[in-house]
């Protein structure tokens, strides 16, 4: 058994075989890569703890989902400069279907200067019955203007409640089970 230290000075036990058995066991989630979107990337191997997103387009999903799973574009976009003080959503190019019991989150990736763009979603759940396109809402807290391009990595997407999946392409034609969200979009489901 390896003993892990843990903060503040605790030990905890876990068998090689039991870490081991994580990547053995990794489910494999469909991803629906949208119109301008990229399939996400998972960098050093797949050992990053994460899947990089990409920017698509700037986005409203207040208003709600097109029936692909798009969230509607608004009239403004990329490139664009997010101006001090200013929020935005971005969207990320990707639909995916999880499996029951996990859900996932859009963080920011270590690399993205976040001391002055903040994503202020980032603790925000994505639920397994959501089939629609997650968005970043950054927040420029800096005092300069803050460039976004298509295709730009700035976030990624943290995957909770079991192994890392696996994330394959939806084939042609295909789509996802039922999406019990339908056209909704952040608190559909209500409060």
């Amino acid at each position: 058994m390896e003993q892990m230290k843990l903060w503040p000075n605790t030990l905890a036990t876990m068998s090689p075989e039991a870490s081991r058995g994580q990547h053995e066991q990794a489910p494999t989630f469909r991803v629906k890569v949208l119109p301008g979107g990229q399939m996400p990337i998972c960098g050093h191997g797949g050992g990053d703890a994460g899947f990089d997103l990409f920017t698509r387009a700037i986005v409203d999903p207040r208003k709600g989902y097109l029936g692909d799973g798009m969230t509607r574009i608004s009239a403004q976009t990329l490139p664009c400069t997010l101006d001090p003080g200013h929020k935005v959503f971005v969207g990320l190019g990707i639909a995916i279907e999880m499996h029951s019991g996990y859900w996932a989150e859009v963080r920011p990736r270590s690399s993205t200067d976040m001391g002055l763009i903040l994503v202020t979603n980032q603790c925000v759940p994505i639920d397994a019955g959501f089939r629609a396109e997650p968005v970043a809402h950054l927040w420029n807290t800096g005092p300069e203007g803050f460039p976004i391009v298509y295709g730009e990595r700035l976030v990624q997407l943290i995957f909770f409640g079991g192994p890392k999946p696996r994330l394959v392409d939806l084939e042609p034609g295909e789509s996802f089970a039922h999406d019990q969200r339908r056209n909704g979009s952040f608190g559909s489901t209500g409060r």
